[in-house]
């Protein structure tokens, strides 16, 4: 979306309403009532033939007895007038159309068809379209409410704008979160419904967000997301600007995917996947409608945290347990106070009251001198990257601690989060109203004040480029592949597989395929003992399942007998044509999964986690999207539950993860060049050795896409 079209959605000098209503309580009426309720000071013009005011203005025709510029033209019309209406916008030159009009693809067939006969109309035209089957946007900067969003009929709050968009695919949730936010005074200063995203899709419009300046944020309500390759673009490009995302993803349960299909005809998508995509780039994932208000006002009025380290003072002991705990949840480190930094919080504290963090005031009976000294203290130490205060009740001594964390906040250079549970809620108010993040649970506050760290990570961490494509290397794999499809098999055997990998720098073990079991014996003599010898048939990708793996054999004997023995054991439609394949046995070490799936709406996804056969029974993988950096895959690995088995475990050493890194920077280099052509591609194991060992892939699955599209980009 160019500047102009943005502009001319957020902040129009002129909005129509076509289809509008003299009655303001109609769908066809809020718009227009909303306009003049928050103080729109561009010109409105009503579109209604039938009238010639509607709700005390002049009402035309259609668009072209306006006789001047329109920037926005909100449809309102009932969806059998759609087309007509849009092509007026179109022959006019309305730069920026939101179309409110529901029955199209979110409905049936009928309301597919009429919706790409919208398509049609927008063909080769510059106007852009909202829509269809949205409830608008709000633009607090421009006062303006083009929406028909009922959370508008209030007279709680003024319009408060802290630089939050929230853009959401469902227009009543972001209905919900906006009258929310806005009542807890949350800066959430446009909201934007995308409903069908017939012409501007949720990735593109938050691609504009990023690029505006007056954008501090971006909050989001996700049911599925057509296009990943430009959502994840979207997603590098807030790393690049360093600016703070957050999403209530829906969708996990197969009864949410299907009412999400019959909702907005969006694709839910694995759910892994979008965990895994928030993950790499630093986005919080939230998980109820509150918490995404307690994200916002986190990311509207907090400064930014230089780190993660937090120091907590607290009239509350057991409430400073239970900061730390949620910490550990969380990955927030409690901040150490050592040295001369322990001794001056003695200082501050009386003596029967431990000098360590969490700082307990317990015996303080809310004194607010005492907090202010210590305030100061977390101030002013260089360990503390971001200052919590706890409290409860103390409705006696109000005023006076609300001045004094007013003060503190004013005067630190790093964030002051306050958490005052209980008593009679006005602090809370007060101290937000003031710009100090304030809440009355510390588990939402630290789960907020997590976000916003996470954000600050990712944005000192520059999202990783795509290396240039080898063409011969590339030209070498494809040819692979063809010859696969062209032998009609729907699985490479392990062979080609593995030499589909090291063509891509993987490391894999030394083998030689045998034709029968003297053969493989003569093979195993000279690859030296001992040797794991495996079925190689086409199109069977479980040997395992079939007793087709036979491990530490000693000998040429062993290897002819026991490899006869498995051939005799193996339905005949296998057996017949099968080969062997011969390895030498490597070295025990971690077993670990890398591996490619395709993702119906990112395409080819990286995976890695615990392998071996425990791979389908603890589900213990982290998913990223290619490509990965270094930093990626050592993030996604020490998310794992088996993280510590990489390191010094039990008298294991510590394994070479520095080789997993590569191999899978490696495998995510294959996905960028070969993502059309691969359906699916399991490495497990890969066996990993100590450090400085390295790693070596001993078995592999490929399984090419049946239509395969060759891409050179």
């Amino acid at each position: 979306m160019n500047s102009a079209s943005y502009e001319a959605f957020m902040q129009p000098r002129s909005v129509a309403i076509i289809g509008a209503s003299d009655d303001g309580q109609k769908t066809g009426g809020r718009t227009l009532r909303y306009l003049d309720k928050y103080g729109y000071e561009g010109e409105v013009h009503p579109i209604n033939p039938r009238r010639p005011t509607v709700q005390g203005k002049q009402a035309y025709p259609d668009l072209t007895a306006v006789g001047r510029p329109v920037d926005l033209a909100v449809i309102v019309t009932p969806a059998e007038h759609s087309v007509a209406a849009l092509e007026s916008c179109v022959a006019a030159e309305v730069p920026a159309v939101i179309m409110i009009s529901s029955g199209f693809a979110e409905l049936n067939a009928e309301g597919a068809q009429r919706q790409r006969e919208l398509e049609a109309v927008l063909r080769g035209s510059s106007t852009r379209v909202l829509g269809p089957n949205c409830v608008g946007l709000v633009s607090v900067r421009s006062r303006l409410a083009a929406t028909i969003n009922t959370g508008m009929d209030q007279d709680r709050f003024d319009l408060r704008d802290g630089g939050i968009a929230f853009l959401t695919q469902s227009g009543a949730m972001g209905a919900f979160v906006f009258n929310m936010s806005q009542t807890r005074r949350v800066g959430l200063g446009s909201l934007i419904s995308t409903g069908n995203e017939m012409d501007i899709s949720f990735p593109e419009m938050m691609h504009a967000l990023l690029d505006d300046p007056k954008v501090t944020g971006v909050a989001g309500y996700i049911e599925g997301i057509r296009d990943g390759e430009a959502f994840a673009g979207a997603l590098r490009h807030a790393q690049e600007v360093g600016k703070p995302l957050a999403f209530l993803k829906v969708g996990r349960s197969p009864l949410g995917v299907e009412a999400i299909a019959s909702h907005t005809g969006a694709l839910a998508g694995t759910d892994a996947v979008y965990t895994g995509v928030f993950e790499q780039y630093g986005v919080t994932r939230i998980w109820g409608v509150e918490a995404l208000a307690d994200w916002a006002q986190m990311v509207d009025l907090a400064r930014p945290p230089a780190g993660n380290r937090l120091s907590v003072t607290t009239t509350s002991g057991g409430g400073g347990v239970l900061v730390a705990d949620h910490c550990t949840d969380l990955g927030i480190s409690m901040a150490t106070w050592e040295g001369e930094w322990q001794q001056k919080l003695a200082g501050a504290l009386p003596e029967y009251l431990s000098a360590r963090n969490p700082i307990d005031m317990a015996g303080t009976g809310g004194s607010s001198e005492a907090l202010r000294e210590v305030l100061a203290l977390m101030g002013e130490h260089p360990g503390t990257d971001v200052a919590m205060v706890l409290i409860g009740n103390l409705d006696k001594e109000e005023d006076p601690l609300i001045e004094v964390l007013d003060e503190a906040h004013r005067s630190m250079d790093k964030p002051l989060v306050v958490v005052w549970v209980g008593g009679s809620g006005r602090p809370v108010v007060e101290l937000t109203s003031r710009g100090v993040p304030a809440y009355t649970d510390p588990g939402r506050a630290l789960q907020a004040l997590s976000g916003l760290m996470a954000a600050h990570r990712a944005a000192g961490r520059p999202p990783a480029a795509a290396p240039p494509v080898d063409t011969g290397r590339r030209a070498q794999a494809r040819a692979l592949l063809a010859e696969a499809r062209q032998a009609g098999l729907g699985v490479l055997d392990e062979f080609r597989a593995k030499k589909l990998l090291g063509l891509y720098g993987v490391p894999v073990v030394q083998e030689a395929v045998a034709q029968d079991p003297d053969h493989a014996a003569a093979e195993a003599a000279w690859l030296g003992f001992p040797v794991a010898v495996k079925l190689l048939a086409d199109d069977v990708a479980h040997k395992s399942e079939l007793g087709g793996v036979l491990l530490g054999l000693s000998s040429a004997d062993e290897v002819s007998v026991a490899a006869k023995d498995m051939l005799a054991r193996l339905p005949r439609e296998v057996a017949e044509g099968a080969r062997l394949l011969v390895q030498p046995m490597v070295a025990p070490g971690l077993e670990m999964l890398l591996g490619i799936k395709r993702d119906e709406a990112f395409g080819p996804v990286l995976v890695l986690g615990l392998g071996g056969t425990w791979t389908e029974v603890l589900e213990d993988v982290q998913l990223r999207l290619p490509p990965v950096s270094p930093e990626d895959v050592t993030d996604a690995l020490s998310r794992l539950r088996s993280a510590r088995l990489l390191g010094p475990f039990r008298g294991a050493p510590a394994r070479d993860q520095e080789a997993v890194v590569a191999a899978a920077q490696a495998l995510a280099e294959l996905a960028l060049e070969l993502g059309d052509e691969i359906a699916e591609l399991d490495i497990n194991p890969l066996i990993v050795g100590a450090r400085g060992d390295g790693a070596c892939a001993v078995d592999a699955v490929v399984i090419p896409r049946a239509a395969a599209v060759p891409s050179d980009h």
